[in-house]
């Protein structure tokens, strides 16, 4: 079998795609990082200079580039097509069962009051749900919706399972 060799940047939030890629192997690939790939920024500049073959990165740090036509967004990590970028694919329609995607999370420390975490649940819940605020949201790229404590915690624990199985099955080992 003929070997593939891909000049391919990793943002530091994007690591979990190339992770979850390793598990749809169609032929060996040799992954070549080159050295501002590492960074965001210097990964996506590499692109755009034709220095890299492509990067994993996120909708909202590449869409700017996507819609001036100086990268060709080729998929999404989501499980649908983005709201910002309807017109991409996802990989999933490539890969099915491919899902990778960037979310984030307000948290507090142990210990604060729940009536404290209720009401600030509440106000962010308002926030997101808010038409001016979330049109915002999509138009920078990402995807606003809320949830309850409980529910992130759920999905939280569900993600550190998926994760796991994800790096047991690539075989991937932290190197020192």
């Amino acid at each position: 079998m003929r070997r593939l060799f891909v000049a391919l940047g990793i943002a530091a939030c994007a690591t979990a795609s190339l992770a979850e890629a390793q598990q749809y192997p169609t032929r060996p690939i040799r992954v070549i990082v080159p050295g501002s790939a590492g960074s965001a920024t210097g990964g996506i500049t590499d692109v755009v200079a034709g220095q890299m073959h492509f990067m994993f990165n996120s909708i909202p740090a590449v869409l700017p580039l996507v819609k001036a036509g100086k990268v060709r967004g080729l998929g999404v990590g989501g499980s649908k097509r983005s709201l910002a970028a309807p017109d991409i694919p996802t990989i999933a329609e490539t890969l099915p069962g491919f899902e990778c995607v960037n979310w984030y999370a307000m948290l507090a420390p142990a210990g604060t009051p729940q009536a404290v975490i209720t009401k600030v649940n509440a106000e962010m819940g308002k926030m997101i749900a808010d038409p001016p605020f979330a049109q915002r949201l999509i138009d920078l790229g990402s995807e606003p919706q809320s949830s309850t404590p409980a529910g992130l915690r759920d999905y939280m624990r569900k993600e550190s399972e998926r994760w796991s199985r994800v790096i047991k099955s690539a075989g991937i080992k932290i190197e020192r």
